[in-house]
């Protein structure tokens, strides 16, 4: 199966400065100005490629906005509370993006906060349940060593290295 062509991939390959000077024209200008404008400068470009490219930097410039702002959230949050925990954190960030998908009405963006969450409780269980069956294996195990060394099975030495290969002691 052939990848889609990215229709804003031409002025995606274009120097930085380029894109970023494409940016603020189109910020002043109509579409067929600003098509008009690359047109001056040799670069052919159609109204949907160019509406593509640049909604796409204003969804990257506004992550980058996002991003700042949590950082800066959690900075603040840190400076108030330093022994603030990775669970703490998280439950900030899933509220920030939570409201801000529900301040803009965006559903998409309300549908990936909850997936992650959800995914995230999912991991937080499974890691649970394998820290419970690694508990319970490393009991077994002790338990059958005991029974070994009370029975005289098994030499002193031999055990201690089970012991720390296992990492019992």
């Amino acid at each position: 199966m052939k990848a889609k062509p990215n229709p804003a991939g031409s002025l995606k390959a274009l120097p930085e400065e380029q894109q970023a000077a494409i940016v603020e024209y189109a910020g002043e200008h109509s579409l067929p100005e600003t098509i008009g404008w690359l047109a001056d400068q040799g670069i052919q470009v159609a109204a949907d490629v160019l509406a593509v490219f640049l909604s796409q930097r204003q969804v990257r410039q506004q992550l980058n906005v996002n991003a700042a702002l949590v950082q800066l959230l959690l900075e603040e949050l840190a400076w108030e509370d330093p022994t603030l925990s990775v669970a703490r954190i998280q439950e900030v960030g899933q509220a920030f993006f939570s409201r801000m998908a529900l301040a803009n009405r965006d559903s998409d963006l309300w549908h990936l906060t909850q997936e992650l969450d959800l995914k995230r409780g999912r991991l937080d269980l499974d890691r649970h349940k394998f820290q419970e069956s690694l508990e319970e294996r490393k009991a077994a195990i002790r338990q059958e060593l005991e029974r070994a060394r009370a029975g005289g099975g098994l030499t002193a030495d031999t055990l201690e290295r089970i012991e720390h290969e296992l990492n019992l002691m």
